[in-house]
């Protein structure tokens, strides 16, 4: 037997998804913030915004992504590549804005996890490089950030100014 829903129970599924969505913008606690700038200092803007950036072929650029705890205790959380890079580019992630340590290998495997006090900050930096022969018209990137409650995203669009399909 297969179970149908009927429409109330689609309006109810549908009233609960906003509500979450709602909470989750509003900042619920547990769930981590992360937002993304420029430059070191910012300005830092939430999600949904997707920061541009543009890399000349054999260029590269630097963004920055900051997450902050909601949470009431220390909780931990994990750092992963949530997109495939094509070969025309190169993508790293480092800890801290002025990163030396590279913790790509970590972020592409099985994630790169650290711990954050109730309100503490992490910041990060994510490094961008077309290949010079480059022929990839775009690269929609996300770094995912998962924890005990929940995910959340810092997305770029690399040489993609109609957006990302």
């Amino acid at each position: 037997m297969t179970a149908r829903m009927t429409k109330p129970t689609l309006a109810l599924a549908a009233a609960l998804a906003l509500l979450v969505v709602g909470l989750a913008e509003a900042g619920i606690p547990g769930l981590q913030r992360v937002t993304v700038a420029n430059k070191p200092g910012g300005p830092y803007a939430a999600p949904p915004t997707v920061r541009q950036v543009n890399v000349a072929p054999g260029a590269h650029k630097n963004r920055y992504v900051r997450v902050r705890s909601t949470a009431k205790a220390k909780e931990t959380l994990t750092l992963r590549e949530h997109t495939a890079v094509p070969p025309d580019y190169r993508v790293r992630w480092y800890k801290g804005v002025k990163g030396s340590r590279n913790i790509t290998g970590d972020v592409r495997g099985a994630g790169y996890q650290f711990n954050l006090k109730p309100d503490q900050r992490k910041r990060f930096r994510v490094w961008f490089r077309a290949k010079p022969d480059s022929t990839s018209p775009e690269l929609c990137y996300q770094g995912e950030f998962e924890g005990p409650v929940g995910f959340d995203y810092a997305s770029f669009k690399v040489n993609s100014p109609d957006g990302c399909n």
